[in-house]
């Protein structure tokens, strides 16, 4: 019987399970063009900007995500008003810029490293941190975002049975685990293209360099 109501909340947790997909992309994508932007002040020429992308920096990697999550959910409205038009702020946003900061901290580091070691671009680092964020992105249940964990808890409410926790919880890991192993084994084969073009180009470049 638990088998098979399990299978009958795959749909459900799917749904749910979306959620997670769509926080963690958008906190990347929002992290890592921040990330790219105060790179670009750090190197700059002028100390105040200097000092000042420093700053955020220190800022984006030392505060938790779980305490910005709470920060952005008090100080931030549920909406708001401009010229007598009225604005939904959805809660999965604040998540997003929650998320957004530690992936703005991880990325100023990897751009600076690549920059002064000229190392190739590798998406391994960045695999292993869109799980990290995946992982996190269930803090965003604590704020009305009906993701995965919001979800399985709502349904172990609504059944009224203790004993289904452990299987309730066993298939939202299921999930997270089956979600992992695909990232990291399409990220490997996509890294594998980009060193071989990289060394490849390394090659070139010095049978170049010979000739001259």
């Amino acid at each position: 019987m638990t088998i098979y109501y399990l299978i009958s909340l795959f749909p459900v947790f799917m749904q749910a399970f979306s959620l997670n997909i769509v926080i963690t992309l958008c906190a990347m994508a929002l992290g890592i063009m921040t990330g790219l932007y105060i790179t670009k002040l750090y190197l700059s020429r002028f100390k105040l900007i200097q000092l000042i992308a420093k700053s955020f920096l220190l800022v984006f990697r030392n505060v938790p995500s779980f305490v910005l999550l709470f920060y952005l959910a008090l100080i931030i409205p549920t909406q708001f008003s401009l010229a007598s038009m009225h604005f939904q702020i959805p809660v999965i946003a604040k998540a997003i810029f929650a998320l957004g900061a530690p992936v703005t901290g991880f990325a100023c580091g990897y751009f600076l490293e690549a920059r002064t070691q000229n190392k190739a671009f590798q998406l391994a680092p960045w695999s292993q941190y869109f799980i990290v964020i995946l992982m996190a992105s269930t803090t965003s249940s604590i704020i009305g975002v009906k993701e995965i964990m919001a979800t399985a808890n709502a349904t172990i409410a609504i059944s009224g049975d203790s004993q289904m926790v452990i299987p309730i919880y066993s298939l939202v890991a299921l999930w997270f685990i089956s979600c992992s192993l695909i990232c990291s084994w399409l990220i490997k084969r996509f890294d594998q293209v980009l060193l071989q073009r990289f060394n490849n180009k390394a090659q070139l470049n010095a049978q170049e360099g010979d000739k001259e």
